[in-house]
Parts: C-alpha cells; structure tokens; sequence
C-alpha cells in the first residue's frame, strides 16, 4: 500500500476514530426538594421553591442547574421565575466585554 494519488482507484484504508465528548456533572437534588412533589406540593414548599429559585438565578445560576438542584424541569424553574417576576437573562452565555479579551 503506497501513496494515494488522483490517478489510483483505490484509496487507503484509513481509521476514523469518533469524537469524544466530555460529561458534564449533573448536580444532585437538594435534600430540602427531595421528595416535595411525592404528593404533590402546598403553598410552603411552593413559596420556598420559588424564593429559592429567585436567589439561585439572581446569583448566576442557569435555568438548567436549578431545576437540577430542586428536582424540577426547566419549564417549572422558568414558571417559577414568572410567578416571582423575576427577569430573565437572554440565552446563551454572557458576552465577554472588550476589556476582558
């Protein structure tokens, strides 16, 4: 087996070896959220999520990390939010300022 050239009509047999992608960590439910929506939640556990939900997004946490946190969906952490009138940042990361560069 040589050299492929245009001229050949057999190419040589290469490896392709499949891209690898790391996990990210999934983050465990809070033991104050464990086990709330077993039969269903009342306004307590309700006012604690949502309060909880508040500081945890306010302080830089994604949408996704919290739902992680509290053992709900993006959708309940994003309703969560709304209930709180909490604004939401626009998606994806921050853009990083000219200075930083």
């Amino acid at each position: 087996m040589g050299l492929w050239t245009a001229g050949s009509r057999e190419r040589p047999s290469a490896t392709v070896w499949p891209v690898v992608y790391l996990s990210r960590p999934v983050l465990e439910v809070l033991p104050q959220f464990r086990g709330d929506l077993k039969n269903g939640y009342n306004l307590f556990q309700r006012d604690r999520f949502d309060r909880f939900v508040a500081e945890q997004y306010v302080a830089g946490r994604s949408l996704r990390e919290i739902g992680e946190l509290t053992g709900r969906t993006q959708t309940a952490v994003r309703a969560s939010l709304d209930r709180t009138g909490t604004p939401r940042r626009g998606r994806g990361a921050q853009r990083v300022s000219e200075g930083a560069r």
